[in-house]
């Protein structure tokens, strides 16, 4: 079922309702949920298939940033890159006996995407709590109300058992976005990433936005899901998109919301 509500069209007026049903009705992702959200109130604009179950790929690093500011873990201490640690996939780009801060491990898992970094956090979470990463993120799930959501690695690579909903991501992003150290790291313009590596010191260049955060889940042959945060002023417009079509309809979908902008 498809919605759009909460809209107060004394507000905005029939030109710009018909305006915004034209521009989300042409969005491929099968399922989607739309907001607005201040200081104090949150606006739906549009939603469908909100309770789909989808598999997430990379956006569980979302949770797994969450974990790291919500346990105050050191964003200062450095860490050495193991073996084991190592994961193919996107971001593939530590190798092991590396050397790196936290906070460089935050930016190459959300940036860069980096597996590896995300792993090499887990083991950062479980060594100072003596807990699974499995379980905080149960702990976690639970407290924030994400009724449909399981997640079980840190990374996203397909793993059965592991999903989660747009409705449920929204309430992620909800929270990530009240924790100001955290909306702060998403929309902060970074310098590039430092590993030191034996002897010298490797700079990792990335695009960081501070207006638009998007963070994408790609698992072929068909998931292609993101979570998207455009910054109004002090609003910000999410969008969850859960299955889009392929690659670049998911771009093509990710423009439609930032055109959204315009008419709001």
């Amino acid at each position: 079922m498809n919605t759009i509500a909460n809209i107060d069209m004394k507000v905005i007026g029939l030109t710009e309702f018909n305006s915004i049903m034209k521009k989300v009705e042409r969005i491929s992702a099968k399922s989607l949920s739309i907001f607005i959200i201040d200081k104090e109130h949150s606006i739906e604009v549009y939603s469908k298939n909100t309770n789909v179950k989808i598999v997430p790929g990379s956006v569980v690093k979302l949770l797994t940033l969450f974990l790291v500011f919500d346990l105050n873990i050191s964003l200062r201490e450095i860490v050495r890159i193991k073996k084991n640690n190592l994961i193919v996939g996107s971001g593939y780009n530590l190798l092991e006996d590396d050397l790196i801060t936290i906070n460089d491990l935050l930016k190459n898992m959300i940036f860069k995407s980096s597996n590896t970094s995300a792993e090499v956090l887990k083991e950062v979470i479980e060594e100072k709590t003596n807990i699974s990463y499995e379980e905080h993120a149960k702990k976690i799930i639970n407290k924030l109300g994400m009724k449909l959501t399981n997640i079980v690695n840190s990374h996203g690579l397909y793993k059965s058992k592991q999903y989660t909903t747009v409705d449920d991501l929204l309430k992620l992003v909800i929270n990530i976005l009240e924790n100001k150290k955290i909306e702060s790291f998403l929309f902060y313009t970074h310098q590039s990433i430092v590993v030191q590596r034996n002897k010298s010191y490797i700079n990792i260049d990335f695009e960081s936005d501070e207006r638009v955060f998007i963070k994408t889940g790609t698992l072929f042959p068909n998931v292609f899901n993101s979570v998207q945060i455009v910054k109004m002023r002090n609003n910000y417009l999410i969008a969850c998109l859960g299955y889009s079509k392929n690659d670049q309809s998911r771009l093509i979908d990710q423009e439609m919301i930032n055109d959204l902008i315009g008419v709001i």
